[in-house]
């Protein structure tokens, strides 16, 4: 579909019309670096132009009507804008195709793993009082302090590890019962899956619970295998 089909398509209503959209459909195209970008442009977009009621009932027939429409009625599956971002995104997608292949996203999330977990970190988890900043503080150091000494090989082989471990699927706990996936991630300390990868790769295991980026994961989307990094209230796709 070109731009023009696009804003035709557009379910416009009393509040929102078709050639306000018009700039919305340009800048999807101009400025999104992956298809799942375009929800949140979409969401900002349109209730900047008819906000979200405030100070009313949630049964309020005046949030009723912009929740039906901006959101959508799962009860009636009548969801105007969700189904026309659906068709922003697939003509984004026929538009530009993977943003890489799957092997490059899965040394990419090792990539950034590695920088984050050896590297420079300063650890963030969004606590912003006198407390928490002394927290985050204390947390940089014993990372810092933990880091020290790992050997290049070792880092070299959990890069490894990693980029193999998502080209896996992520799997685990592979057996007569099937399998479940458990994409590494940190809170204040890391889960399962990242663990093992560090204590296979020849990290000591009383440094790895203090070595690992806080409220940090990192994900591969399945149709265009861009790569997801996302922190405390924070995101990035690479």
């Amino acid at each position: 579909m070109t731009n023009e089909e696009l804003v035709a398509a557009f379910p416009e209503c009393y509040r929102i019309k078709r050639e306000q959209v018009a700039p919305l459909v340009e800048r999807v195209f101009a400025e999104c670096k992956t298809y799942r970008e375009i929800h949140s442009v979409v969401w900002y977009y349109l209730t900047d132009l008819w906000p979200k009621p405030k100070g009313v009932k949630w049964d309020d027939p005046i949030r009723m009507e912009w929740s039906d429409y901006i959101v959508g009625n799962y009860k009636t599956d009548v969801r105007p804008i969700p189904e026309w971002t659906k068709r922003l995104e697939d003509e984004f997608f026929a538009r530009n195709g993977e943003l890489h292949t799957l092997e490059e996203a899965c040394q990419i999330a090792a990539d950034e793993w590695a920088r984050m977990i050896f590297g420079n970190h300063v650890q963030n988890n969004g606590d912003k009082s006198d407390a928490g900043g002394m927290a985050m503080v204390l947390g940089t150091l014993a990372k810092d302090k933990a880091s020290r000494g790992i050997d290049s090989k070792v880092v070299e082989k959990f890069r490894k590890l990693c980029k193999e471990f998502y080209l896996g699927g992520c799997r685990v706990d592979e057996d007569k019962y099937g399998w479940r996936k458990d994409e590494p991630y940190c809170d204040y300390h890391p889960n399962e899956s990242l663990s093992n990868l560090l204590l296979e790769a020849g990290v000591p295991e009383k440094s790895i619970g203090s070595i690992c980026p806080w409220k940090t994961g990192i994900t591969i989307n399945e149709r265009d295998h861009a790569v997801r990094i996302g922190g405390y209230q924070t995101e990035r796709f690479i």
